[in-house]
């Protein structure tokens, strides 16, 4: 299974190898079995923290959150579509709180004081106001029994959809680690899914069992021979059918790739979700896979202007 140390799952969930520790301490995060003296820790541990740090954010205390996840675990219920949750904004400073000049007389220093308060107030209002906007999007989310996750309704439901479609447990892993790493590019907001629905109403019941037998094939290169020849076959033909897969919804994709921070996929988001790649598939073969389909992105010209230029560089030459 795909692992990884526990100063990376912190990084890659916004916070610290000493909050991992003490959310084992109070039982909110199960504790992985150790391999030689480090902790290795799987793909359902970092969402699993993703989720803590998300539902943290949005003002519940750590009890709140150990009951809502307890009761999860008790009481599992099917996703269905309601209000989603925005990313995290970051403050702004108030248009009418200039940073302050450096003070050289005593009534210039306690109108820099006063400044520098006004301003610190505003960041604190802008947070509370987010904050309630997230607790009005749990509201939401919990009074139509859903589940609550920084995942739209309608993507849970599409991946549960898919799921559904999988006969092999192997597939059906390389879906929820899919689903997981999804789930943490949009908790830590570096991937928007306010414009998710539109993408997925472009894959109808036959689109998706042709994703479902993808994902099957995908599986079934796990543990094969590079090198063989027979093998090389099987790459090239998954490789081709996932680009023609792709090719049909290249539009709805590039559209999407649009609502990024800074209309396309940036440098920054390539260094967290080519890593969630890495661990979540780290067999040669499948890693193959992946980079061929990533070099016949970089290298269509319809997608050219949403990709960063580092980014579609290190595709091309991967």
């Amino acid at each position: 299974m795909p692992t990884v140390r526990v100063k990376e799952m912190a990084d890659l969930a916004g916070t610290t190898t000493r909050a991992v520790r003490h959310y084992h301490a109070l039982g909110l995060l199960p504790v992985p079995a150790t391999r030689g003296m480090q902790r290795d820790y799987g793909f359902e541990h970092l969402a699993r923290l993703l989720r803590i740090r998300w539902l943290s954010e949005s003002g519940l205390s750590l009890e709140r959150i150990a009951q809502i996840l307890d009761d999860e675990a008790a009481h599992p219920t099917r996703p269905t579509r309601s209000a989603e949750p925005t990313p995290p904004a970051r403050p702004t400073r108030s248009a009418d709180s200039p940073a302050a000049p450096l003070p050289s007389r005593p009534e210039d220093t306690t109108l820099a004081d006063l400044r520098a308060t006004r301003t610190e107030i505003d960041r604190r209002i802008d947070e509370l106001l987010h904050q309630r906007r997230r607790i009005d999007q749990l509201i939401a989310k919990a009074s139509s029994g859903e589940r609550l996750s920084p995942l739209p309704s309608s993507l849970e439901t599409f991946y549960s959809d898919l799921e559904q479609r999988l006969t092999s447990p192997g597939a059906v892993r390389i879906l929820r680690n899919k689903q997981h790493a999804m789930t943490l590019l949009a908790g830590t907001g570096l991937f928007p899914t306010t414009t998710i629905d539109l993408a997925l109403d472009d894959f109808d019941t036959a689109e998706r069992d042709v994703m479902a037998d993808l994902f099957e094939r995908f599986n079934a290169l796990k543990g094969l021979d590079l090198r063989d020849p027979r093998t090389d076959d099987l790459r090239r033909g998954l490789t081709a059918d996932l680009w023609g897969l792709l090719e049909r919804h290249k539009q709805v994709s590039h559209d999407l790739l649009r609502t990024l921070p800074g209309g396309r996929f940036s440098a920054r988001l390539w260094s967290t979700y080519g890593l969630l790649l890495r661990v979540a598939y780290p067999d040669p073969l499948q890693q193959a896979v992946v980079r061929d389909l990533l070099a016949l992105m970089a290298a269509d010209p319809t997608l050219i202007d949403v990709l960063d230029p580092t980014v579609r560089q290190e595709w091309l030459h991967a």
